[in-house]
């Protein structure tokens, strides 16, 4: 009997201990289970993360990269325009020279042939001018001949007629003077000594 409730002692024991064992080894096993779920859990969210930011980054640079290609097609836009108005810049300039050469060609043709006009002109003009010059010449002689006998004809009769009529006005100013003031005295005295 003795025997028999050790044996079954041991066997319980024996039982008890696998028992604890396989629930150890099923705990064992359950956490390596979620670490290695929370592991891969953590590997997906930081996959996820990489592949979010990686989508934003390539759609970034494709915003950016379109935002470079409007930029080019404005600036190859701007810069045609800019070439054709230059062109056309250069055309009308091309042709307001050749209309102001035209004009100059013109100008000149005619500038000579006036300036040979002139010439002509101002050669009779010269032979008229000393023509003239040698007239007034002999004029002036003359006139001034007759004008230094005038003068001195005038100027003896100024003289004379001068002299005559300061003569008689001074004469006559000094007796109206004499007259005033004799009879102003007389007047004075008589008022003065009514006797």
């Amino acid at each position: 009997l003795t025997l028999t409730l050790t044996l079954t002692l041991t066997l319980t024991l024996t039982l008890t201990l696998t028992l604890t064992l396989t629930l150890t080894l099923t705990l064992t096993l359950t956490l390596t289970l979620t670490l290695t779920l929370t592991l891969t859990l953590t590997l997906t969210l930081t996959l996820t993360l990489t592949l979010t930011l990686t989508l934003t980054l390539t759609l970034t640079l494709t915003l950016t990269l379109t935002l470079t290609l409007t930029l080019t097609l404005t600036l190859t836009l701007t810069l045609t325009l800019t070439l054709t108005l230059t062109l056309t810049l250069t055309l009308t300039l091309t042709l307001t020279l050749t209309l102001t050469l035209t004009l100059t060609l013109t100008l000149t043709l005619t500038l000579t042939l006036t300036l040979t006009l002139t010439l002509t002109l101002t050669l009779t003009l010269t032979l008229t001018l000393t023509l003239t010059l040698t007239l007034t010449l002999t004029l002036t002689l003359t006139l001034t001949l007759t004008l230094e006998l005038t003068l001195e004809l005038t100027l003896e009769v100024t003289l004379e007629v001068t002299l005559e009529v300061t003569l008689e006005l001074t004469l006559e100013l000094t007796l109206e003077l004499t007259l005033e003031l004799t009879l102003e005295l007389t007047l004075e005295l008589c008022l003065r000594n009514p006797k």
